[in-house]
C-alpha cells in the first residue's frame, strides 16, 4: 500500500508514514529511508524473513565431536572461524554463543585445550616422522623455510634491571635498519641456495624465489629437483596458496608439509637458523657496518656440512 500511494498517487515519504504505525521505530526508520531512496519497502521485509529463516541451530552430538576435533587441530583459531567452517561443511548455522556453551559442556578450558593440542601434535609429529623415515634418508631431504632479520641480529643486546621494572639495555644498535627475509634451502651438505626480499615473503614471491632455486642448473648442469627426492616445508599459508606450483613440483620431487607447531621436525628451525644468529653476533666487528644481507651471505656460506648434519641429527633424521 505504501508503494502504491507513493508511485500512483504521488504522495511524499512523510505522507505515507501513517501506514507504518504500530511497527518499531527502528524498523520504521529503516523502511522510510529505503522508501525515500528507492520507492520500495519489500527489501527490508524480505531481509527480516531471511534472518528468521537463518536462526542459529542447536549443537548435536556429532557436531560436538566435530567441534572437538577442529579445536584440537587448530587451537589458536577464533570461534567465529570454527562456526564458518561448520557452516561450509554442513550448511548449518551455529552462533558463537552456542559454540562457547558446547566447549564448556565438553570441558574445554584454555589450559586443557593447550594440553590436548600439544598431545595431538606429538601424535602427528610421530606419524609424520615415521612416514618420512620409512621412504627417505637424510641425504635425500631438502628443507625450505624463511627467516627475517634486521641489524639487531648483528649484536646481542645486554642490559640490567630490577625485577618488575623496565630493563635498561646497552650494547645495542640505535637503528634497526630495513628488515630482510631470506628463503633458504638446506641439505646435509649445507645451505644449497637462498634468496632475499624486502620485508616478508608473499605467496607470489615465495613461488618465484622457489622456482628460481629449484629449476636453475648449477655449474655441473644439475638442478635441485634432480639431486633430491623430497622437499620439506612447514605449514605457512604462503606455501599452500599456489597449489598449481606444488603440483608442478610434485612431478620432479616429493613435497611434504611438516605438521603445525612441530618446529622440532625442521632442521632449519631446530638448529640452522640458531647457528646463523650466533654467527652474526660473533662477527659483529666484521659485518656490523655492512648491510644485513652481507652478514647473512657470510653466515650461509660458513654453515658447514658438519653443522648441517648436526641440524638433521637434532630432528632424529640421522642416528649416528
Amino acid at each position: 500500500m505504501v508503494v502504491l500511494k507513493r508511485t500512483v498517487f504521488g504522495l511524499t515519504w512523510r505522507q505515507v508514514s501513517d501506514d507504518l504505525c504500530g511497527v518499531s521505530k527502528h524498523f520504521q526508520s529503516d523502511t522510510l529511508v529505503l522508501f525515500y531512496t528507492t520507492g520500495d519497502v519489500r527489501g527490508i521485509a524480505h531481509s527480516k524473513i531471511r534472518r528468521r529463516e537463518r536462526r542459529p541451530s542447536k549443537m548435536t552430538v556429532d557436531l560436538d565431536m566435530e567441534l572437538l576435533d577442529r579445536v584440537l587441530d587448530d587451537p589458536t583459531a577464533k570461534l567465529r572461524d570454527h562456526t564458518a567452517r561448520i557452516y561450509l561443511s554442513h550448511a548449518v548455522s551455529i552462533s558463537v554463543a552456542t559454540i562457547c556453551r558446547a566447549m564448556a559442556r565438553l570441558g574445554l578450558t584454555k589450559k586443557k585445550l593447550q594440553h590436548y593440542a600439544y598431545k595431538r601434535d606429538e601424535v602427528k609429529a610421530a606419524a609424520f616422522w615415521t612416514e618420512l623415515m620409512s621412504y627417505f634418508s637424510a641425504e635425500q631431504m631438502l628443507v625450505g623455510d624463511e627467516t627475517s632479520k634486521d641489524r639487531r641480529a648483528l649484536r646481542q643486546s645486554l642490559g640490567w634491571g630490577i625485577r618488575g621494572e623496565k630493563v635498561f639495555a646497552t650494547d645495542s644498535f640505535p637503528t634497526r635498519g630495513p628488515r630482510v627475509s631470506a628463503l633458504c634451502l638446506l641439505s646435509v651438505l649445507g645451505m644449497e641456495d637462498w634468496r632475499y626480499t624486502e620485508g616478508t615473503y608473499t605467496a607470489d614471491g615465495f613461488v618465484a624465489a622457489c622456482r628460481d632455486m629449484m629449476f636453475v642448473r648449477d655449474a655441473h648442469g644439475l638442478r635441485l629437483v634432480d639431486r633430491f627426492d623430497v622437499l620439506l616445508l612447514d605449514n605457512a599459508s604462503i606455501h599452500h596458496t599456489h597449489a598449481s606450483f606444488i603440483t608442478e613440483l610434485e612431478c620432479y620431487i616429493k613435497v611434504l608439509f611438516i605438521p603445525p607447531y612441530c618446529y622440532h621436525l625442521s632442521p632449519l628451525d631446530n638448529g640452522a637458523f640458531g647457528w646463523v644468529c650466533e654467527f652474526l653476533q660473533d662477527n659483529t666487528h666484521t659485518y656490523g657496518h655492512l648491510p644485513i644481507r652481507d652478514g647473512l651471505d657470510a653466515a650461509f656460506l660458513a654453515l658447514s656440512a658438519e653443522t648441517a648434519r648436526y641440524c638433521f641429527h637434532n630432528c632424529d633424521y640421522i642416528f649416528t
